[in-house]
């Protein structure tokens, strides 16, 4: 452990090993073994950072430890890239929520690791031409935790957990009390490939219990708007091309319904990339965050987030918001 990143003194640690420590040549230490307990579900070449829940749980779970036992705690990742990306964001979050450090602060230990870092990517299949680092994304959660979106100590992570399911709506909050993200309903409940989807009407509970006042509908129809509409929920349609970028007359009518509506549910077909630009947008002008720390944010809170030239665009854009 002589290679071992130093996070709080005599208490807490971060190491990368090439084989799985024992506690019978370490016994004065206890091991989280964060890649098998947090691993991260990729849609394509995309590899995190950590979903919230996820993200709370490790931090309880450390919380918990660090009371209960005077041992040192030492979180262990392997020597896998991808793997070593998130132990890092998963650390250096911890840091950030529960020890209440600065993002630069709490990403400093990891600045100088050898191998380097590499930074997280899109969910795509194409070329990665943005790179977002953990200190992108715990600027993010900073900046989230600063406006109130996210609580410590009363953050649900298994409604949390519980709501991104498919089964379950694939619902994300992305701005509590303002912005969740979905995938799209459709009009049949078992697509023609066999695979099982929600329709309008099984929305309609949650959202009214939610107080959700509008709908924006991002992609091609594939269900009936009326059924919203008739349940007392607005909905509002903004197409555009999936893997593209809107045009200012959709950001135009974007902005003002969300500044007119008061809950408001979007979606694209999968509730990602689309999507989370038009959130983006709004919250860049709205609550001035950057387009990395946006992005950081919408990620570890919705994994996927932002797609391709949409992240590129975002930055683009980010004066005049």
């Amino acid at each position: 452990l002589k290679d071992a990143i130093c996070l709080i003194e005599d208490r807490l640690y971060w190491v990368s090993l090439r084989r799985t420590p024992s506690a019978y040549d370490n016994p004065q230490s206890t091991f989280v073994m964060l890649d098998e307990r947090y691993v991260y579900e990729p849609f394509c070449h995309d590899f995190g950072p950590v979903n919230l829940g996820y993200t709370v749980e490790i931090c309880r779970h450390i919380d918990n430890l660090l009371r209960t036992t005077n041992k040192r705690i030492v979180l262990v990742t392997s020597f896998d890239g991808q793997k070593r990306a998130n132990a890092a964001f998963l650390a250096a979050a911890y840091m950030v929520i529960s020890q209440d450090k600065t993002a630069e602060d709490a990403c400093k230990p990891f600045n100088f690791v050898y191998p380097p870092l590499i930074p997280f990517r899109d969910a795509s299949q194409n070329l990665s031409t943005f790179s977002l680092s953990i200190l992108d994304c715990c600027k993010g959660l900073v900046k989230g935790i600063s406006l109130g979106f996210f609580k410590y100590n009363s953050f649900d992570a298994e409604e949390y957990l519980r709501l991104e399911k498919v089964e379950n709506g694939d619902i994300n909050w992305v701005v509590p009390g303002k912005f969740l993200a979905f995938s799209s309903p459709s009009s049949r409940r078992i697509s023609s490939d066999g695979y099982v989807h929600l329709t309008p009407e099984d929305y309609i509970s949650p959202f009214k219990q939610w107080r959700v006042s509008a709908i924006v509908r991002l992609n091609r129809a594939l269900y009936d708007r009326k059924k919203f509409i008739s349940n007392g929920i607005n909905h509002f349609d903004l197409y555009f091309p999936d893997g593209s970028t809107p045009s200012e007359d959709h950001i135009r009518k974007f902005l003002q319904i969300a500044e007119e509506e008061s809950i408001i549910a979007v979606h694209c077909k999968a509730g990602l990339g689309r999507t989370g630009t038009m959130i983006a947008l709004y919250m860049m002008k709205h609550y001035q965050f950057t387009a990395t720390e946006v992005i950081g944010w919408l990620r570890v809170c919705r994994p996927g987030m932002v797609i391709g030239i949409q992240q590129q665009f975002l930055k683009e854009k980010q004066a005049k918001m």
